[in-house]
């Protein structure tokens, strides 16, 4: 089974990912609980739980929960691009030079 990709759409073409319905709940609670419990000891139910939502609900959106972790790395890069990524890719259009830029602004002071 060939593994999934995170999206390669830029920033500013990508669609909401953690909108206010409820496929916006799966994942914002899916997120939360990856983070207290981990992915391998979070279970589907968990989340469908967490959410307040039916399974029926859930499989709507996503197939696997490989497929929710999937939409959970989204929403952190939806999240990280304009803080991290835009400010950096600003300062220039060389790929290397760009990795630097990001990196700089991770380590920097006050960041």
């Amino acid at each position: 089974m060939p593994k999934p990709k995170l999206r390669s759409t830029p920033q500013s073409e990508a669609p909401e990912r953690r909108g206010s319905g409820t496929r916006g709940r799966i994942v914002e609670h899916a997120m939360r609980l990856f983070w207290e419990r981990g992915y391998e000891r979070t279970a589907i139910s968990d989340i469908i739980a967490a959410a307040g939502v039916r399974s029926g609900s859930l499989y709507h959106f996503f197939k696997t929960k490989e497929e929710v972790l999937i939409a959970v790395l989204e929403a952190y890069l939806d999240g990280l691009a304009p803080q991290v990524m835009d400010p950096a890719f600003a300062v220039t259009t060389d790929p290397v030079g760009r990795v630097f830029a990001v990196m700089d602004r991770g380590l920097s002071p006050g960041n």
